[in-house]
């Protein structure tokens, strides 16, 4: 069995496992520590077969528009987005649920936010129990309603579950229409860990060759920053605050200039000059020279890696530094075998990043 984050699935002829994930059992999925306010998950689901069901503006409109009613409704922080035609990247924060309990009335007005026939009827029942005085059971009612709030499984199951209902029906199909179970990357919500899963999403445009710079992808966070959507500025305000260590920034045109500097920082040498454009000219490794350089256990920049397809970034389980995934490892030390006696492994091959995983891969880091 070869296991991803969260999930296993029978291996293919000539897939081997990765050694620190080569477990008897599913994995339960990794969440944040009861200390955290927050924990960020870089969040990835595919279409079954490929099929391009986020290939139209319609599509994606109609996702990008569920994607926030369900961020509002279970206040869930949504820090950046990449919409591809089969398959969406999420980077987004789920507040802890210690001490959360909204009473009914509140959940009422939550509830009216959103669109959906289910929502409707929880309504209904939620204000007839409270105009027949029934207290007990609009308590009950409430409690089983926040219960799918600041819940990263039950955000992603609804979200795509409904746009699933939502292209059935637009397209007269039936049946699944997502691969398998979402991948999730729980990432520290500080410092370079968060910046680089950020930057990695906004750059996926780019890597598929859909445009030349992250800005002119319409349905991304940084596109949409660019574009002047609040929301996703917000969204790009707290990655770059969380790089300078949670220090408010001033103007929102200085947060979009500092966001795009980390998305284009590179530690190649070779980068000098200026070009034709006013633009400064960057030297870049092709996929080839990063694994060639991989396999001799060379060193590259992470920057380099970044605008590549790296597995560290979507199936490392855990992203941060040592401290932090050793905490997460402590917490979750049944799932590992006896032999293991430390959580962090260094993100191989890549030079001057003080960044780790849980899952140290061994084959295919491109994927």
């Amino acid at each position: 069995m070869v296991f991803w984050s969260g999930f296993a699935f029978p291996a293919r002829r000539g897939l081997q496992c990765d050694k620190d994930s080569a477990l008897p059992m599913r994995r339960r999925r990794l969440l944040a520590l009861p200390e955290q306010d927050e924990g960020v998950y870089h969040v990835i689901s595919r279409v079954v077969d490929g099929q391009h069901a986020l290939g139209s503006a319609v599509m994606k409109e109609q996702f990008h528009g569920l994607l926030r009613e369900l961020c509002c409704f279970g206040e869930i922080r949504l820090y950046t987005y990449c919409l591809m035609d089969n398959h969406f990247h999420l980077l987004v924060g789920v507040p802890s649920r210690e001490g959360f309990d909204p009473g009914p009335q509140e959940t009422l007005d939550v509830l009216r936010g959103l669109s959906s026939e289910s929502a409707a009827h929880e309504r209904q029942e939620g204000e007839r129990l409270l105009r027949e005085g029934d207290h007990e059971r609009a308590q009950a009612w409430a409690r089983r309603v926040n219960a799918r709030r600041r819940c990263l499984a039950s955000f992603v199951q609804e979200l795509k579950q409904r746009f699933s209902k939502c292209y059935n029906r637009l397209q007269s199909r039936r049946g699944t229409l997502w691969e398998e179970r979402y991948k999730s990357l729980l990432v520290e919500g500080a410092g370079r860990a968060l910046v680089t899963i950020a930057a990695y999403i906004d750059l996926n445009p780019v890597r598929a060759g859909l445009v030349k710079d992250p800005k002119d992808y319409r349905w991304s966070g940084y596109g949409a920053a660019f574009a002047g959507d609040g929301l996703a500025r917000e969204g790009i305000r707290r990655i770059v605050m969380a790089l300078n260590g949670g220090q408010v920034l001033g103007e929102k045109r200085e947060v979009l200039a500092e966001y795009r500097q980390q998305v284009y920082r590179e530690g190649d040498e070779r980068r000098a000059g200026v070009g034709e454009d006013g633009r400064p000219l960057r030297g870049s490794l092709s996929r080839e020279e990063v694994v060639k350089v991989m396999q001799e256990r060379g060193r590259v920049p992470l920057w380099e890696c970044v605008k590549a397809r790296v597995r560290y970034l979507s199936d490392g389980a855990v992203l941060g530094g040592r401290g932090y995934v050793n905490q997460v490892f402590e917490r979750y030390r049944e799932q590992f075998g006896p032999a293991r006696k430390t959580g962090a492994r260094p993100m191989r091959g890549l030079d001057g990043e003080q960044l780790y995983v849980l899952r140290a891969l061994r084959v295919r880091l491109f994927g």
